[in-house]
């Protein structure tokens, strides 16, 4: 029987993702502009495709997350604005769009950067160093977990 064993110098996957900090990516919208973005409603692109999901169900719930994703596409977040044209579109409650949204930790209820780094933290990967490599994120980036950097490039979350 053949076993794999995990040499010393191996390291998790976990800790492969600080190689990609160092990359410079292209220039994003600034971060307050992300924030304002909230106001404008959605575009009718994305309006339209949505009422596309929506005759693809039988029942309307069945489309509210991918018109969810549609949104946080769209936005790189979920405004409350957004609810309320969804739930038109949908025919469901606004306060169940709502509840759904919050629900997934998949959407951002705030602006994200442009970049999410999420570092898990069950104990399976706390045993692995999640602890360490949080902090060594939050070094690197300057930012406590939950926060922005002011460029809105990144974002750390656990």
């Amino acid at each position: 029987m053949h076993r794999c064993r995990r040499t010393q110098s191996q390291r998790p996957a976990l800790w492969l993702r600080v190689v990609y900090l160092g990359v410079p990516l292209h220039s994003l919208v600034p971060f307050t502009m992300a924030m304002q973005m909230s106001t404008n409603g959605l575009k009718e692109q994305t309006l339209a495709e949505i009422r596309n999901i929506r005759d693809e169900y039988p029942d309307a719930r069945s489309a509210l997350l991918p018109a969810l994703r549609l949104v946080q596409r769209e936005y790189g977040w979920l405004p409350e604005s957004a609810f309320d044209e969804v739930a038109a579109i949908l025919d469901l409650p606004p306060t169940y769009v709502a509840s759904v949204a919050s629900f997934y930790t998949m959407f951002h209820q705030e602006p994200v950067g442009r970049h999410v780094i999420w570092v898990c933290t069950n104990i399976s990967c706390s045993l692995l160093g999640a602890e360490h490599l949080l902090d060594y994120l939050s070094r690197k980036l300057g930012i406590a977990v939950g926060e922005t950097t002011p460029d809105g490039r990144w974002t750390l979350l656990e």
